[in-house]
Parts: structure tokens; sequence; C-alpha cells
């Protein structure tokens, strides 16, 4: 008897959860996945959602345009989790979300976005997490984010932006994770960053950036992930990286760097991985690594260095891997890697190299 009670109940819950659940959905306890569900807007009426729902992911090829508040007129303001990513979106009214106070993440990606109103995240004061990667957009005003205070990781990667405006994240203090990759930025102005004290994660890599100022990164100390490859960038200015002592992982490859300064690194003294690959750099002064006694990972492949000091490397007793290939070195001095102990590859041009770290690997 009992055993027919608790069935009883459970397929009561869910002719009930069914009867508010529209038939483009499937609705579970905590969120619902819909396809299509903007593709009549003419019939919204006809369906319901529970009021407390929270997570929302909308799936579909149809074209969505959002022209009137949408989200009210269906009952669900209590939104915190919203993702209509892939939807062949290409113009977000203005007032689109406005209803949505609670929204902490919003997820745009994958659409045909090509510009975004000033005011379409105004209301959305709780935004936390917000991509709008991989959409057509040429502009972001200097408005678009005031509001958004509590927003900590924000893509916009692979759109089309020229230009970030030196106000753009001037209130987005909090934003620890900013990916601005394949976009067509020619230029970082050290003030568009300037008041994101808690950056921890930057990616501007695959544009066209040929110069980075020296205080751009200045005041963050909390960064730890700096992507700046495949740019056009030729020199890098010594004190650029003076301010983070957290980096753990540089990438500057694939530009047209042509010489690295002694103390461009000496004060990333948490770095574990560097990426020089594909530049013209053609010497590695022995003081380039002293300090980055963390160093794991180094990658200085297809350069154009002829030459290693045999004490480059003596203070980077973590070294794992040294890439070289590609590079016209024709002899290493057998003491170069003494003090790399922990040193497992090392990948070279096929020649003969003698008297290697007994443990070293030569590809």
């Amino acid at each position: 008897m009992f055993v027919q009670i608790v069935l009883v109940i459970v397929t009561a819950v869910q002719v009930n959860s069914q009867e508010l659940c529209p038939s483009v959905c499937q609705c579970y306890s905590e969120g619902v996945t819909c396809k299509d569900l903007f593709s009549d807007v003419t019939d919204m009426t006809q369906h319901m959602f529970r009021g407390a729902l929270r997570n929302l992911r909308v799936i579909g090829s149809t074209n969505i345009e959002l022209e009137e508040d949408l989200f009210l007129r269906w009952n669900i303001t209590s939104l915190t989790f919203l993702d209509l990513s892939q939807n062949n979106i290409t113009k977000i009214w203005q007032k689109a979300f406005y209803c949505l106070a609670d929204l902490e993440e919003l997820y745009l990606s994958d659409n045909s976005i090509t510009t975004l109103d000033s005011k379409t995240l105004y209301n959305n004061t709780r935004l936390v997490r917000l991509s709008l990667a991989r959409n057509s957009i040429t502009d972001i005003h200097q408005s678009t984010f005031q509001n958004n205070k509590r927003l900590r990781h924000l893509d916009l990667s692979e759109n089309k932006l020229i230009s970030i405006h030196p106000e753009t994240f001037s209130y987005n203090r909090e934003l620890e994770w900013l990916d601005l990759e394949r976009n067509n930025i020619t230029d970082i102005q050290s003030s568009a960053v300037r008041n994101i004290s808690a950056l921890q994660h930057f990616d501007v890599s695959h544009n066209n950036i040929n110069s980075v100022h020296s205080d751009t990164f200045q005041h963050k100390v909390e960064l730890q992930w700096l992507d700046l490859q495949s740019n056009q960038i030729a020199n890098i200015n010594p004190s650029t990286f003076r301010h983070h002592p957290k980096l753990i992982a540089l990438y500057k490859s694939n530009n047209g760097i042509r010489s690295i300064k002694q103390d461009t690194f000496i004060h990333n003294r948490n770095s574990e991985r560097i990426y020089l690959a594909n530049n013209s750099i053609t010497d590695i002064n022995p003081l380039t690594f002293p300090n980055n006694a963390k160093l794991v990972h180094l990658d200085m492949s297809e350069n154009n260095i002829k030459f290693i000091n045999k004490d480059t490397f003596v203070y980077n007793g973590q070294l794992k891997t040294i890439l070289l290939k590609g590079n016209s070195i024709t002899e290493i001095h057998p003491n170069t890697f003494r003090n790399n102990r922990r040193l497992k590859f090392i990948h070279v041009q096929k020649q003969n190299y003698y008297n290697i770290f007994r443990n070293v690997y030569l590809q």
C-alpha cells in the first residue's frame, strides 16, 4: 500500500509539471530546455512556465528578434541563467532583458548580432557571466556595461571589434576574465583596462595589435594568464610586465618580436609557462630568466637563434620542457642543462648534440 501511494504522488507531480511546460520544451526540477521557443510569438499565451523558473536554455535555428519583453509575457522573470546561443539572433531589443533583474549568467554566443544597444543590459545588475562570442559586433558603446558592476567573466571573442573605448570597462572592477580574442583590434590603450584591478585572465590574441604600451597592464597585480600571441608586436618594453608577480602563463608567439631584454621577466617570479615561438628573436641573453625559478615550459621555437649561453637556464631548476626547433643552433655546450634535473624534453633540429643532460629526450 505504501509503495502505491508513493507512485501516485510522483505521477501527480510529473503530470502537473507537464501541464505547466510548453510542448516544445523539456522541463526539469531546476531548469528548462526548449526548441524554437520564440518561433511563434503570437501563440505564446497558450503556454505557461512555473513562476520560479531559474534556468532556461533555448535551442534552434529560428531567427529570434526580441522586440518586446517576451520573458515578462511568459511569466519567467525569475531567471538567473539564460542561454540563447546558436539561435540566429540578429537584433536585441533595448529592453529585451529588462525584467530579468536576477539574471546572473547570459549566453548569446554563436549568433549574428551586429550591434548591442548601450541600454540592453542596464537592468541586469546581478550579471556575473556574459558571453557574446562568435557574433559580428563591430563596436561596444562605452556605457554598455556600466551597470554590470558584478561582472566577472566577459567573452567578446571572435567578433569584428576594431577598438575598445577607454571607458568601456571602467565600472567592471570585479572582472576576472576578459576575452577579446580573434577580433580586429589594433591597439589596447592603458586606460581601457585601468580600473579592472581584479583581472586574472586577459586574451587579446589573434588581433592586429602592433604595439603594447609599457603601462597598459599597470596595477594588474592579480593577472595570471596573458595571451598576446598572433598579433603584429615587434617590440616589448622590459617594464611591461613589472606589475605582475602572479603571472603564470604568458603567450607572445606569432608576432614580430626581434629581441627580449634581459630584465623583461625579472618581476614574474611565479611564471610557469612562457611562449615566444614564431618570432624573429636572434639571441637569448643569459640573464633573461634568472628570476623565473618556477618556469616549467619554455617555447622559443621557429626563431633565428644561433647560440645559447651555457648559463641561460642555470636558475630554472623546475624546467621540464624546452622547445627550440626551427632555429639555427649548431651546438649546445655540455653544461647548459647542468641545473635542470627535472628536464624531460628538448625539441631541437636533428643535429648531433653531445653530452646533453642524460635524462633529456632529443627529437
